[in-house]
């Protein structure tokens, strides 16, 4: 069997643990509950004050925002994911609505 790879993030009391393999994820869940009283809330949907599973459409029927101040919003942010790779992700998910925003984007 190969070497299993996981990848486990700290924020104080809270991990989010993930890899390749879901045995090997239970594996590693059951060798820390060994050790440390914790609780396992399953499949991730909420970490640090930021929902997952976010679905934005072009198709969005909200209210329309000042085109203009989406822009200029996005056009700062792009300048921060240099010094803030986390915000990536979400950076690039946002630009895809600048021809139209909506009060959801």
């Amino acid at each position: 069997m190969g070497k299993e790879e996981l990848v486990v993030d700290v924020y104080v009391d809270d991990l989010i643990i993930t890899g390749v393999r879901t045995e090997g994820i239970n594996s590693f869940k059951h060798e820390m509950a060994a050790h440390f009283r914790m609780s396992d809330l399953d499949i991730l949907s909420y970490y640090l004050g930021i929902e997952e599973r976010l679905k934005l459409t072009k198709a969005s029927t909200a209210v329309k925002v000042d085109a203009t101040l989406y822009r200029s919003i996005v056009g700062g942010l792009r300048y921060q994911v240099h010094m803030r790779p986390d915000i990536v992700f979400a950076m690039g998910y946002v630009s895809r609505f600048m021809e139209d925003p909506r009060e959801d984007h």
